[in-house]
C-alpha cells in the first residue's frame, strides 16, 4: 500500500488542545491507554470527533457500550493458529487492541446508524450479558512510524485485507506496534496471511459486522442520541466514509486479535 495512499490522522503526539482533552477522554472513558486510527481519522474532520463523543460517552457511562462491544466480539470462530512465541510486551500490545477494537467497532456502528436515518427497534430493558471485555491495560510503548517498519513487513502486512477492506489506506495500528517486535511480528504475519486469501478470516469479520450492526440497533433504539449537528452536515460524506471504513476494517482486527490471542495463550 503506497504510503501517500495511508488515511489521514491527527496524531495523539501534538495533537491541538482541544483535541488532545478529547482523546484524554477516550483514554479514561474506555478505559484503553491508546486511541484508535478511528478516532483519530474522525479528528481530521472539523465536529467529528466532538458528535461521536457526545454519542457514545452517555452509552459508556452506563456500561451498555461496554457489555455490547464484548458481546459482538464473541461471535463466530476460526481454527487456531499454531502457537507463537511472543515477549510479555507483545502479548500486552495484543490485549490492549483486544479490550480497544470491540469498543471501537460498537462506536463505528452506531455512527453508522444515525447517518443512515433509518428508525431503529425500542430499545431493550438489559444490555448482553456473559461476555467481558480485556481488562484495562496500562500504557503501552510508542507506534513504530509507517515509514520505519522493514520493507519485508510492510509488504507482508499489505497482505492482511480482503476484499472488503482492499484500498481502504488503513493501516491498523496493531501492527504498529507490534512492530517493535520485528520478529514476531513476521511470524504473526505469516501465520494471519493463509486466513486472509482463503476468506475463512473474512466471513467471521462479516458475521461480526452483521451482528454488530443488530447489537448497535437494539442498544440505542429509542435513545435521544445526539443527532448530526448542524455544523457538521457539510461533512456528511467524509464522516460517512470513515465510518464505512472502520466499520468494515474494525471486524478483521477484532478476528486478528482473537487468533493472536490464542496463539499466544492469551485467549480471554
Amino acid at each position: 500500500m503506497p504510503q501517500n495512499d495511508t488515511l489521514p490522522e491527527v496524531p495523539e503526539a501534538g495533537a491541538p488542545e482541544a483535541t488532545a482533552a478529547l482523546y484524554g477522554a477516550i483514554r479514561q472513558g474506555m478505559q484503553v491507554p491508546i486511541v484508535a486510527l478511528f478516532y483519530r481519522n474522525l479528528a481530521g474532520i472539523e465536529g467529528a470527533l466532538e458528535w461521536m463523543w457526545d454519542v457514545v460517552s452517555p452509552l459508556l457511562a452506563d456500561g451498555r457500550l461496554q457489555a455490547t462491544a464484548a458481546h459482538i466480539a464473541q461471535t463466530g470462530s476460526l481454527q487456531p493458529l499454531a502457537p507463537l512465541s511472543a515477549n510479555p510486551q507483545a502479548i500486552h500490545v495484543i490485549d490492549a487492541y483486544n479490550r480497544a477494537n470491540p469498543l471501537n467497532f460498537t462506536c463505528a456502528a452506531i455512527l453508522a446508524h444515525l447517518l443512515s436515518g433509518e428508525r431503529l427497534p425500542p430499545r431493550p430493558s438489559a444490555p448482553p450479558v456473559g461476555a467481558l471485555l480485556c481488562d484495562a491495560p496500562s500504557a503501552l510503548p510508542d507506534m513504530v512510524a509507517t515509514q520505519d517498519i522493514a520493507p519485508n513487513l510492510k509488504a507482508g502486512i499489505a497482505q492482511l485485507e480482503t476484499s472488503d477492506t482492499a484500498g481502504d489506506g488503513i493501516i491498523p495500528s496493531l501492527y504498529r506496534h507490534l512492530a517493535n517486535w520485528p520478529d514476531f511480528l513476521e511470524h504473526a504475519v505469516n501465520a494471519l496471511v493463509p486466513r486472509f486469501a482463503d476468506g475463512s478470516l473474512q466471513s467471521v469479520a462479516r458475521q461480526i459486522a452483521a451482528v454488530g450492526q443488530q447489537e448497535t440497533a437494539a442498544l440505542i433504539g429509542g435513545l435521544g442520541v445526539a443527532p448530526l449537528p448542524a455544523a457538521l452536515v457539510a461533512h456528511r460524506d467524509a464522516v460517512s466514509t470513515s465510518v464505512q471504513k472502520f466499520s468494515r476494517r474494525i471486524p478483521e482486527m477484532i478476528v486478528v486479535g482473537r487468533l493472536l490471542a490464542a496463539a499466544t495463550q492469551k485467549e480471554k
